[in-house]
């Protein structure tokens, strides 16, 4: 991005302590910082200047702020930086090493256990009406502790996610992970996602793919050649029975949802996964019913909350103050304004 990075020590919006990088790229980068307005607490904080890269950064905290899943990063805030002139937003930090480094010298059993973890997430983001549309190895973190020991599984990076859509869009995600709808002028479906999976547990099982990195043989692969297959010690056949149904070219013949993913393990793995809902977790806001009451102030408040966070000029810090007796709804209130 353009501008000076940042640097330990730094604050950020009033808010953020920069603690170290994390990552960085032509329009952004990602810091590790210690957010003061929750005791320090250890948070990722994503901040781009780039104007191409503003609405990336709104849709990912847009898509975070309506999940609520153990298997996906919570999401406080979305604010811009007047002191930096650039917009950020704060995710949870997750002490993790991407999925293909997590499973590395694992049992087959483990590799099995985390599959089902990160379908059951892929699973309530679909169930929540969104297509992740860039699953890949770095946005699959697994927690790792200084011993080795896994930790839960984290499915990240939500800046290409989109509502499934009725017609064909443009490609987008990771090459060497999209379906081959995203080629072809199809419709982009959790299916496609799907496919996705299975070509990184391919990954993780074998240690390669199953393509020279070259653009027109990945694309090639994608869309008209099948998962190859190799004997491998540990490695039942039925695995990679589960890997073709994933990666099924026709995503009418894909297996499409955890609850088919995890019946599958099941059946042939002679285990017993339970299968989560897709739909919002208990408890959530979205989960709670039609909320009653306040609905002018509600429409205000967000009203004001976009103009503010869409605004691409520098502006004054604004704080809203939500006042009520106990018990009167002041947090389900809140709650609404971050669900719409």
């Amino acid at each position: 991005m353009s501008g000076p990075r940042t640097r330990p020590g730094d604050l950020l919006a009033g808010r953020y302590v920069v603690v170290r990088p994390l990552g960085a790229g032509s329009m952004g980068e990602v810091v590790l910082a210690r957010d003061t307005a929750q005791d320090d607490l250890p948070v990722a904080v994503k901040r781009v200047k780039d104007a191409r890269a503003i609405q990336w950064l709104k849709n990912e905290y847009e898509t975070l702020a309506l999940l609520s899943h153990p298997n996906i990063p919570k999401t406080w805030d979305f604010c811009y930086d007047r002191s930096r002139r650039s917009h950020l937003f704060s995710v949870e930090y997750v002490p993790g090493v991407p999925f293909i480094e997590a499973m590395a010298g694992v049992s087959f059993e483990t590799l099995v256990d985390y599959t089902v973890r990160l379908c059951r997430a892929l699973g309530y983001v679909h169930g929540s009406g969104y297509i992740h549309c860039d699953i890949k190895p770095e946005n699959v973190l697994v927690e790792r502790a200084e011993d080795g020991t896994l930790g839960e599984l984290k499915l990240l990076d939500f800046g290409l996610a989109m509502h499934a859509p009725k017609e064909s869009q443009p490609a987008r995600g990771t090459l060497y992970y999209m379906a081959p709808e995203w080629f072809s002028e199809g419709v982009p479906a959790p299916a496609s996602d799907w496919y996705s999976v299975g070509m990184l547990l391919y990954y993780a099982t074998y240690h390669s793919l199953p393509f020279p990195d070259e653009v027109e043989a990945i694309i090639a692969f994608h869309v008209n050649e099948p998962l190859p297959f190799q004997p491998s010690d540990g490695i039942p056949d039925w695995w990679g029975a589960l890997l073709l149904r994933l990666t099924a070219k026709d995503p009418v013949e894909r297996l499409s949802d955890p609850s088919q993913v995890v019946q599958f393990i099941n059946r042939k793995g002679g285990l017993a996964y339970s299968l989560e809902s897709t739909g919002p977790a208990v408890g959530s806001p979205s989960a709670g019913g039609p909320w009653l009451g306040r609905r002018e102030a509600l429409d205000a408040l967000v009203g004001w909350c976009r103009a503010v966070v869409t605004a691409d000029v520098e502006a004054p810090e604004l704080v809203a103050r939500v006042r009520g007796g106990e018990g009167v709804g002041k947090t389900r209130f809140l709650e609404e304004v971050k669900r719409v």
